[in-house]
């Protein structure tokens, strides 16, 4: 018996709450800044017919910019800075900098930047698992003279 008792009055508070937020959300429903969209159509769209024009396709000349460029993105920071850093592991003993947030053709981006900074091979490469670049020595401030000439 004492539990039946219990039950109505500690579902009184909750029903209390709703009745008192009813109003308010109604009133919220029907201000101007809430409207309700309709997904129903009233109204048909015109009918539009294709000129002879719009049926032509446009060609880009090779020569253009939007031909000219990489097939990669490298993306800024939230600080609008070039991701690149310098690291040091093995107690300082391997310096190497790093490229982060390259989008596209990361393989592009590293054999460009092999030739423009004039790297053997062995000292620039992939990790395939974060698809970031690596490269040995410290070459921060070239890679961002780099990447901003490419337009990054």
């Amino acid at each position: 018996m004492h539990l039946q008792t219990m039950l109505p009055r500690a579902a009184a508070p909750a029903r209390i709450l709703l009745q008192r937020a009813a109003p308010t959300y109604n009133l919220l429903r029907s201000a101007p800044f809430c409207r309700r969209i309709s997904t129903e159509t009233t109204q048909s769209a015109p009918a539009v017919t294709p000129s002879p024009a719009a049926s032509q396709t446009v060609t880009i000349p090779a020569s253009s910019s939007f031909a000219s460029r990489p097939a990669y993105l490298v993306s800024r920071t939230p600080s609008k800075q070039l991701p690149v850093y310098q690291r040091a592991k093995r107690g300082g003993n391997m310096k190497f900098t790093l490229v982060k947030k390259i989008e596209g053709d990361v393989r592009g981006l590293k054999s460009q930047l092999k030739a423009d900074l004039g790297l053997e091979d062995k000292k620039i490469r992939i990790n395939h698992v974060t698809g970031h670049i690596e490269i040995s020595g410290y070459h921060k401030d070239d890679v961002v003279n780099l990447l901003t000439k490419y337009g990054f």
